[in-house]
């Protein structure tokens, strides 16, 4: 709800006149639609659901692609769009706004892992070992040094 307000507070009142920052809240924008949309065809494709099934019903781990980065690809989209929203508005409302949804998001992350752990066991458990919840760039450099030992020991 906080996000459509900022959305609904950025077209009533335009994008904010430093273009730097503006530009920086698009590609923060697109950053969040990757890491928004992608997870939707992961967990669909590899997350052994049911036809017709929705993405978030898998019935095991997903641990590649985006989701060999970051577990929580959708918990690092709403943050992202968060704060692209106050980049391109640059309004002080929208900014606070986009801190009380970060805030909110992160509460709510941190039920998802024990609901994880409980559907999914041992398996999930070992895969919150090696990949960080929504640190994408510490979850790069961790895939990184995987895919590097991996490539090694071929």
């Amino acid at each position: 709800m906080l996000t459509l307000g900022q959305i609904a507070l950025l077209i009533a009142l335009g994008g904010g006149e430093i273009v730097w920052l503006r530009s920086a809240g698009f590609a923060l924008w697109t950053l969040a639609a990757v890491f928004g949309c992608l997870p939707i065809y992961q967990l669909k494709r590899h997350g052994g659901v049911a036809k017709g099934a929705s993405y978030m019903e898998t019935t095991q781990v997903v641990d590649t692609g985006i989701y060999a980065i970051v577990r929580h690809p959708q918990f690092v989209a709403w943050p992202l769009m968060n704060v692209a929203l106050a980049f391109m508005s640059q309004n002080p409302m929208v900014v606070a706004m986009g801190a009380a949804a970060f805030v909110l998001a992160c509460v709510d992350f941190r039920t998802v892992d024990a609901r994880n752990v409980d559907k999914f066991g041992d398996a999930y458990r070992d895969y919150v070992v090696r990949v960080p919840g929504w640190n994408f760039i510490a979850g790069l450099w961790r895939w990184a040094q995987r895919v590097t030992i991996t490539s090694r020991s071929a």
